[in-house]
């Protein structure tokens, strides 16, 4: 709670300086909280948006809210994903024979993790379109 305080403190403080460099507290929380793995990927997107609006030469809202959708309907699609790969855990309570961990397929990948790191690339390509769409 003490660090929270501070966090929220120093982010107070940078606010009144009208710093761009701001410590959100939520995004410290997270970043906290969460495995390295994920965490990764939290930075590589707030580089990304970095990227972005430093790339565009007028801000502009509605561009701001395109990215910010389309980054949005990705989380969803991923919980939603998250789901349907529970199901075959339910299942298999119910049905044995099902495999119980849809992933027993994929226990060594084939080309190790390069086809995650392309799919993730591919992604931040679509993400930086889709902000910079006018």
């Amino acid at each position: 709670m003490a660090l929270g305080l501070v966090i929220i403190g120093i982010d107070q403080r940078q606010a009144r300086r009208q710093a761009q460099l701001r410590f959100p507290v939520l995004a410290v929380a997270l970043g906290m909280y969460l495995p390295l793995k994920l965490s990764a990927t939290i930075v590589c997107g707030g580089l990304l948006a970095e990227y972005v609006r430093r790339g565009r030469s007028v801000s502009g809202t509605a561009t701001d809210d395109q990215g910010l959708l389309c980054a949005a309907g990705l989380v969803t699609g991923e919980a939603m994903v998250g789901i349907l790969l529970a199901l075959p855990i339910a299942l298999s309570s119910v049905w044995p024979s099902l495999a119980a961990d849809p992933f027993q397929l994929f226990a060594a990948p084939p080309l190790g993790g390069w086809p995650g790191l392309v799919a993730l690339s591919l992604v931040g390509l679509f993400l930086a379109r889709a902000a910079q769409a006018k």
